[in-house]
Parts: C-alpha cells; sequence; structure tokens
C-alpha cells in the first residue's frame, strides 16, 4: 500500500533545543521530540559546527540528550538537531533546530537549567565570572554582578520565548555566550467558542486554538453543567481537535460549558484561562437534524 503525500511529510523541528552543559571539552545537548512528528521517528541526526568543520552523530529516536566531544574552549559553536523518519525506505528529513555557543576556557563549566516551569537558573564551576547579562529576544536586557557562588537564578517571567545569556570577566572578556527558549507556560483561552443543539439529549461544541502562544498545546480540557446540577468533565489527548459532540444531556434546559487548553511540561499538567459558552438542548417534540462530526486541524506552530 503507497501512502499519501500528507503521510509522507518530514517531522517538524525538535522542541526547546538547548545546551544544558558546556566545558571541559564536551557539550551536552537537551531537547524535546518534535511537535509534528508526522509518523513514526526514527532517529536524529546531531551536528556541532565551528567555522568550516563540522561533526555529526545519530541517535536513536528515544533520544533526548546528546554528549558532544571534543569541543574546543573559547570558540563559537552552533549546535543542530533534525528529526527523521523512514517511509517505504525513504528517509525523510525534518528542519533543524539549533543553538549558538560560545564555550568557556579551560576551567569553567556551565550549566543551564530550564526544566522547570517558568524558572532558569545558570551555575557553573571555576572561578573568574564577573557579570551575567540575561536578554529577552524583544532586547530587554538585565545585568547581574556576580558576588560569590556559582550559581544564579534568571528571572524569566516571559513563557515560551527566546532568551541569551551572556557572562563575562572582570575586564569584560567574554567568558561564555548561548541562547534558549524559556519553558512554556500555561495557554490562553481557546477562541470562538460556541455550543450547538444537536437534538433532545446531544450539543456540539466547536472552538479554535488559542491565540497566545504560549508554548505547545497538548489538549483540551471540557467541562459543562446545568445551572442546578454539576456535571462532567473530560479530558482530551490531541491539540488537533477543534469539536466535540456532548452527549445524554437533558432536553431543553440551558448548559454551561468551558473550554481550556493544557499542556504537559516537567511533569504537570498546566491548564489554562477558560473560555465559556452557552447552550439550549431541543425539546423531544421539536423537529431537528440529528448530526454530528469531529473536526481536526493541524496545530498551529510557535515561532
Amino acid at each position: 500500500m503507497s501512502l499519501t503525500p500528507h503521510c509522507r511529510a518530514a517531522p517538524s523541528a525538535p522542541v526547546l533545543l538547548h545546551a544544558e552543559r558546556v566545558g571541559a571539552g564536551e557539550a551536552r545537548l537537551s531537547w524535546l521530540a518534535p511537535e509534528l512528528p508526522r509518523g513514526p521517528l526514527h532517529a536524529y541526526d546531531v551536528s556541532w559546527c565551528s567555522g568550516q568543520a563540522c561533526e555529526s552523530l545519530e541517535t536513536p529516536r528515544e533520544t533526548r540528550h546528546a554528549v558532544l566531544r571534543p569541543v574546543l574552549p573559547s570558540t563559537n559553536y552552533t549546535f543542530r538537531v533534525r528529526a527523521k523518519n523512514v517511509l517505504e525506505d525513504v528517509p525523510l528529513e525534518g528542519p533543524h533546530a539549533e543553538v549558538a555557543v560560545f564555550t568557556p576556557p579551560e576551567g569553567l563549566v556551565f550549566r543551564l537549567e530550564a526544566s522547570a516551569w517558568m524558572a532558569v537558573s545558570l551555575s557553573w564551576s571555576g572561578a573568574g565570572v564577573s557579570t551575567v547579562k540575561h536578554c529577552l529576544e524583544a532586547g530587554n536586557c538585565e545585568k547581574s554582578f556576580v558576588q560569590g557562588g556559582g550559581r544564579i537564578e534568571i528571572a524569566n517571567s516571559q513563557p515560551w520565548t527566546l532568551a541569551s545569556v551572556e557572562v563575562t570577566d572582570p575586564s569584560d572578556a567574554l567568558l561564555f555566550y548561548t541562547v534558549y527558549r524559556s519553558p512554556p507556560g500555561r495557554p490562553s483561552a481557546p477562541r470562538d467558542v460556541r455550543v450547538s443543539p444537536v437534538n433532545s439529549s446531544a450539543l456540539e461544541l466547536r472552538w479554535s486554538a488559542p491565540e497566545r502562544c504560549r508554548g505547545p498545546v497538548d489538549g483540551y480540557l471540557v467541562r459543562w453543567r446545568t445551572f442546578y446540577a454539576e456535571g462532567e468533565a473530560l479530558r482530551l489527548g490531541s491539540r488537533d481537535l477543534r469539536s466535540l459532540l456532548i452527549g445524554d444531556v437533558e432536553e431543553l434546559n440551558t448548559y454551561t460549558v468551558q473550554v481550556a487548553a493544557y499542556n504537559l511540561w516537567s511533569g504537570s499538567f498546566l491548564s489554562g484561562d477558560e473560555a465559556v459558552a452557552y447552550g439550549i438542548s431541543y425539546s423531544s417534540g421539536e423537529p431537528h437534524h440529528a448530526f454530528h462530526h469531529l473536526i481536526f486541524l493541524p496545530a498551529a506552530a510557535c515561532a
């Protein structure tokens, strides 16, 4: 059986690629699987380039970390990771995610931790660090002066935002530089939420994806109830779902329906803002057209 052109699409880029640890001749990269795998992932291609010299390796599809060696000190590098499928013996390589890094001099090792929700920290082993400058993509920068210790918390109130970290010594010489994307936050509310009666025992809920991109949406949480009784809740584990049939409702009754997007990050369930709509079911004596269908649309990718 041949695959359709849609099934042959290459995977999207890996998510949240960043240099987790750099120094002592190596770099440890960390990433998450593509939001849109578009088929079973086969492997990841990992490369690191300095000037015209590049090295690469292939890692299994389960990989989320890679330690790269050798990595030279005080050198500008570009690290890249791309996912690929192999369908009917045809390799399909997706776009790469990349991160720029200026590696520290010998004797210094930096660690960037960006796994907790809305929290980023930079730590290091070795001496000579004087200032740490943290910049968001919009150009808003904060500079911190290091007064001993080997760790600093980086405040980042903007989720899913490109940022950079620059570290210098007392003479303002560059020691370390890297870019990363901040962890996701709670999604904004779904848009265009509406409820329509299907028949005397069913309502149809429709919505559009959240407008504000605070990270990948992993699914939706739907709740419904009447004005005088507690209702039910349903967790939908699909980011592409845009319509839901709510069955077993009471005839000629008003329902309040709430829908919120959620994401799963660092083992946490982060539910976003709720959108609310109201619907009235038909009376069993009224004429109606019984119909329903589910709508799936491609998830909007975050820039």
